[in-house]
């Protein structure tokens, strides 16, 4: 959720940097961040924080323009001319395994 992911980047001192955003038929928010070749980030669900799923090595995204029995998948405005952004490196360490 929006709300839990702005919580955990007030407690690990880290903003999220302007990326595309995909908005989901349910409501929801994929935020498309990049991280470094060299790490490999797993798949997770409620593990960073309840209602923050991550896709990882092995996950894949549903891309904008997508359709389901719920709906289509569309780019929130504003953020279709922004390239997938960097991962903040304090988040970067939340997503890998310890």
């Amino acid at each position: 959720s929006s709300t839990a992911l702005r919580e955990l980047a007030l407690r690990h001192l880290f903003t999220i940097p302007p990326t595309v955003v995909v908005l989901t038929p349910s409501g929801g928010r994929h935020l498309w961040l990049t991280g470094p070749p060299d790490h490999v980030v797993p798949n997770s669900a409620g593990r960073l924080a309840p209602g923050i799923d991550v896709r990882g090595a092995g996950g894949y995204l549903v891309g904008p323009g997508s359709r389901t029995r719920h709906g289509a998948y569309t780019v929130a405005p504003g953020t279709s001319h922004l390239p997938p952004a960097p991962c903040p490196p304090a988040l970067l360490r939340l997503l890998l395994p310890a």
